[in-house]
This record gives structure tokens, C-alpha cells and sequence, in this order.
């Protein structure tokens, strides 16, 4: 099972990524863009696989794919909303 904190953490992983424009990114890098540690970044990530080439970090492309995939972001989700009610808006209701 992977904690939910894990996976809070990957959101903020992904944005780093994905708004970096370097090709290659260590953990030290992205746990500078983050602030969390670099340990926590790795460990983080080893749920999930394997990740990374030791000594040369992350291919960011590559990562920011695989973390997508994990995240579910890459691609649509048909969803229907039940119960959904707009009331009229007043202004005496907001006074």
C-alpha cells in the first residue's frame, strides 16, 4: 500500500518536472525544487519502480510520464455528477 502522503508528493514531483527544462535531473536537483529531501524523493519513487540511472539522476521526459501514468492525469476519466443542485443566486441570501 502506498501512503497517501506518497502520492501528495508526487504532484508536487511532477510539477518540478514538468516546468524544468532540463533533459536530465538528480534527486538532489528536484528535492532543491521541492523541498523535500532527496532520500524522501527516492524512496518515494521505489514504490513505483525503477526510476533514474545511479550517479546521473532522472530522465525528466521519461519521469514526468511514468509519474502522469501513476497520478491517473494521463487521460480522460468519464465521470457523472449526481446530485447536483444550483440554487438561484440572491443577494439578500449573502446579507
Amino acid at each position: 500500500m502506498v501512503p497517501k502522503e506518497t502520492v501528495s508528493r508526487l504532484f508536487n514531483y511532477y510539477r518540478a518536472l514538468t516546468e524544468s527544462r532540463k533533459e536530465v535531473m538528480s534527486s538532489d536537483e528536484l528535492s532543491k525544487l521541492t523541498d523535500f529531501s532527496a532520500a524522501q524523493i527516492r524512496k518515494d519513487l521505489t514504490y513505483f519502480g525503477q526510476f533514474g540511472t545511479p550517479g546521473r539522476g532522472y530522465n525528466v521526459e521519461e519521469l514526468s510520464r511514468r509519474i502522469r501514468n501513476i497520478l491517473g492525469i494521463d487521460r480522460e476519466w468519464e465521470i457523472a455528477l449526481v446530485g447536483v443542485y444550483t440554487a438561484p443566486l440572491r443577494s439578500e441570501t449573502f446579507w
